[in-house]
């Protein structure tokens, strides 16, 4: 079972940013659940 990490993401600019970042600021970050690189299949 692939393992489900929380990535932040930064409404204005569309880049990721850090979690210290997104607690700062709620209003503008965005929290997506996405599948850990290391449980991804390589081609």
């Amino acid at each position: 079972m692939a393992k489900k990490v929380i990535r932040y993401i930064s409404a204005i600019t569309g880049q990721y940013v850090t979690k210290d970042f997104a607690k700062k600021h709620p209003d503008i970050t965005v929290g997506m659940k996405v599948k850990s690189s290391s449980t991804r299949k390589q081609k």
